[in-house]
């Protein structure tokens, strides 16, 4: 697929990782559109990238999906990328008195729910198109699962599952589906991970781009690769390996 002249989508793209990718993408002479629900941010990354547009969106409500929706339709009719990035990741033990269940919903609706809904309301504009594709960010904890995080494991378990199944749907059409699997990268995510090495954003978006460039369906990047090998000779040395305590 080429790398200019696209029409791009990213939620959550106003820091990490989606910051890096609507940078990557800026430079390589694309229209690049984030959204997000932190105004600050979204002010902060069209202040550092002033060709952005930026929405304020909370894509896990139905109502701001719709204006978006309305919005892209109108202002961007030749949108023909949408990479589904916005996540948030909980550290929740279900072994005390209980755990709030607001805050399983709000994990599981922003990585899972909401992407699914707005990937649905925006197939029919991405497949008008003569080349489209569909980007979902998804997670190695997916496959290897970190203990403390069950949630955001679960919904990253299920974007692959969902990218997996949408890509055999489209197959036959001009829209094509691929999955990220990330190493891991230095954002607020992934702060309290200490003496880990971690990939920087701008690398991590370099690898993604080169990806899409070669139409790969699944981009997996640094060490993901030797985690899911491992994971298949020795899925307990891969659990070790990710569930490891943290020095502080």
């Amino acid at each position: 697929m080429k790398l200019s002249n696209n029409t791009v989508l990213i939620t959550g793209g106003a820091s990490g990782i989606g910051f890096a990718l609507a940078k990557a993408f800026i430079e390589s002479k694309n229209t690049v559109i984030i959204c997000g629900r932190d105004r600050d941010k979204l002010h902060a990354a069209k202040e550092q990238l002033p060709q952005l547009t930026t929405f304020y969106c909370d894509i896990t409500k139905t109502q701001d999906l719709s204006e978006l929706q309305a919005q892209l339709s109108t202002r961007f009719p030749k949108l023909n990328m949408l990479i589904n990035n916005a996540g948030m990741q909980q550290s929740i033990d279900f072994t005390g008195t209980g755990v709030d269940e607001t805050r399983i919903d709000r994990e599981i609706d922003t990585n899972l729910t909401a992407h699914i809904k707005l990937t649905n309301r925006l197939l029919p504009l991405l497949s008008s198109q003569d080349t489209s594709r569909i980007v979902f960010i998804g997670s190695a904890l997916g496959r290897v699962t970190k203990h403390s995080t069950p949630i955001y494991s679960a919904t990253k378990a299920a974007v692959h599952s969902f990218a997996e199944s949408l890509r055999h749907q489209l197959a036959n059409t001009s829209t094509k589906v691929t999955e990220v699997i990330p190493d891991l990268v230095a954002t607020s995510m992934t702060q309290d991970r200490q003496n880990t090495k971690k990939m920087h954003p701008a690398t991590l978006a370099k690898s993604v781009l080169r990806g899409i460039r070669k139409n790969n369906s699944k981009i997996l990047v640094g060490r993901t690769r030797l985690l899911f090998g491992l994971h298949r000779l020795t899925p307990k040395v891969a659990e070790r390996i990710i569930n490891k305590p943290q020095r502080c």
